[in-house]
């Protein structure tokens, strides 16, 4: 008897000495508009603010890649944040993930807030009031401000073509990129491209004709490459003339819309020759192997083609 007296008393310590415990912790959750819906970020810390437990989830972004974005976060976060102290992180140090930037945002700003509520303030999102703001500051000729006005509208900045009006070049510096927009809104309003070779910048700028690609982590390029502008205001005007010229062939909306409306022909095309038992070419490389795959594309763009070659 005295046994089993004795094992539901320290039963009943065990449960209390938990329950303690699980009142001692704190959690907290922020959310944001991601690319399809509301990404939220919880977080759980003791009682001394340090982080036990990070959770990311986002149920209505796209599976391949906001999806696969929180995949990574919820990999990646727990072991970068839990055993610190919520109030020695900073959001801002999170890296986000190229190619899903919206998602990556939203993540930020949720864990932003969800980061506030541990440290027992308010979400800190900073917001503007509705209406037009004015900025100055010196540009490249001594002398000379360039100014820049924006409009606020809901919190957000509603245009931002005077950003990149205001500018003479823009730079990207980046060593992982798919294909920025914010580099083609340059290009609208007549910036010079100076861009590291990611993505698609080198099928978007010629070197040293419309603008400057150069090998990323490579600061001497870089630096020449700014200093030739910035020193040559006909050298710019040039470069932003012909680039602007070859983004409206390839980018501008009716151009995209060709090439969708093509890529869907194509791509119904494949699909109606589907089950042909004997379909395609098989060529074997010999010099003249790009002339002869250009005039079966050109022929039906379709039909596939399989190359063999000595070195792949």
């Amino acid at each position: 008897m005295k046994k089993i007296l004795c094992l539901l008393l320290s039963l009943m310590m065990a449960v209390c000495a938990c329950a303690g415990a699980l009142a001692e912790s704190v959690t907290a959750a922020g959310s944001a508009a991601g690319f399809g819906g509301e990404v939220t970020v919880e977080l759980s810390a003791d009682e001394a603010g340090v982080i036990q437990s990070v959770a990311v989830s986002g149920e209505n972004e796209t599976p391949a890649l906001g999806g696969a974005t929180i995949e990574k976060f919820n990999a990646e976060l727990p072991g970068a944040l839990c055993g610190l102290n919520a109030a020695d992180v900073s959001a801002e140090a999170v890296d986000g993930v190229s190619g899903a930037t919206v998602t990556s945002d939203a993540v930020k700003l949720a864990l932003a807030e969800a980061l506030s509520q541990l440290k027992g303030g308010e979400a800190a999102q900073a917001t503007l009031p509705d209406g037009e703001y004015h900025g100055q500051a010196q540009g490249f000729a001594l002398g000379k401000k360039v100014g820049v006005t924006v409009t606020v509208r809901d919190g957000w900045v509603s245009e931002i073509a005077p950003f990149f009006a205001a500018m003479d070049i823009t730079l990207l510096t980046s060593l992982s990129e798919t294909f920025p927009y914010s580099i083609l809104e340059g290009i609208r309003e007549g910036c010079v491209p100076v861009c590291s070779d990611v993505g698609g910048m080198a099928e978007l700028i010629a070197d040293g004709e419309t603008g400057y690609i150069f090998r990323p982590r490579d600061d001497r390029a870089l630096a020449e490459a700014l200093v030739s502008l910035a020193s040559d205001a006909s050298l710019r005007k040039n470069f932003a003339e012909k680039q602007f010229a070859c983004a409206q062939a390839r980018y501008s909306l009716d151009a995209m819309r060709r090439t969708q409306e093509e890529n869907y022909r194509l791509a119904l095309a494949k699909f109606a020759r589907r089950n042909r038992t004997r379909d395609g070419v098989v060529l074997c490389e010999d010099a003249r192997t790009a002339e002869t795959i250009a005039a079966l594309r050109a022929s039906d763009p379709a039909e596939p083609v399989c190359l063999i070659c000595g070195d792949p």
